[in-house]
């Protein structure tokens, strides 16, 4: 989300830019990448812990409050996380 406003900014110090100057990409093709990497190692993170019932809620607790602090982050701007 990060990457989107500071797109709209026109900024291009950051590591989607980076990442595509260093592939000879796009910055669209490196953020499908990396997302399609990011649902990957979720998913095997996902199945490693499936083994062991505490782990795995341990896991989901960690992802889940990851992802409202980034989402929190992106909605209110002004608010540090």
């Amino acid at each position: 989300m990060s990457f989107y406003k500071e797109s709209l900014a026109g900024e291009t110090d950051n590591y989607i830019h980076l990442r595509a100057s260093a592939e000879g990409a796009s910055p669209t093709d490196v953020l499908r990448k990396l997302t399609a990497e990011v649902t990957d190692t979720v998913r095997r993170i996902d199945a490693i812990t499936s083994v062991d019932p505490g782990l795995a809620a341990l896991w989901k607790r960690f992802f889940q409050a990851s992802a409202s602090c980034r989402v929190a982050a992106f909605l209110a701007p002004s608010v540090r996380v």
